[in-house]
């Protein structure tokens, strides 16, 4: 399959390369030097050959480069999801159980006012008894 379709955004009918930033630009003319051009017609074709072979090594080289990276890029981005949920999963619960000492701080300290409440209503009554006995003992003498 040729190059030429996969891409036809980048190529304007009259043969000009166009940049996806809408500028326009003119591929440079190639300038051969005068050992190329002095070649027999096999020589070059074999030279254009192993050029191409080159490129083409270099372009999978780079594409393998590109394929690991996102290997590499897809999994950070599924480990730092995890990461999101793991946290906000630890979140709740600190949440959850912060919410818990609170209700069980409430209830302590709810006791406790209820159990001062009873010591004083008792002090209230051991004061009314020791009056009522200071009196009876008046009384009696």
């Amino acid at each position: 399959m040729s190059d030429d379709n996969k891409y036809p955004d980048t190529h304007s009918p009259n043969g000009e390369v166009v940049r996806l930033f809408g500028r326009k630009k003119t591929a440079p003319a190639i300038k051969w030097g005068s050992g190329y051009l002095n070649r027999s017609d096999q020589d070059k074709i074999s030279y254009l050959e192993k050029l191409a072979s080159s490129l083409n090594d270099a372009l999978s080289e780079m594409q393998d480069d590109r394929n690991r990276l996102s290997k590499i890029a897809f999994s950070q981005e599924t480990q730092l999801r995890q990461a999101g949920l793991g946290a906000s999963a630890q979140s709740d619960m600190l949440q959850q159980q912060i919410t818990r000492w609170n209700a069980d701080k409430e209830e302590r300290l709810q006791r406790v006012q209820a159990l001062q409440a009873q010591v004083r209503e008792q002090a209230a009554r051991i004061k009314d008894l020791e009056a009522m006995s200071g009196s009876d003992k008046e009384t009696a003498q």
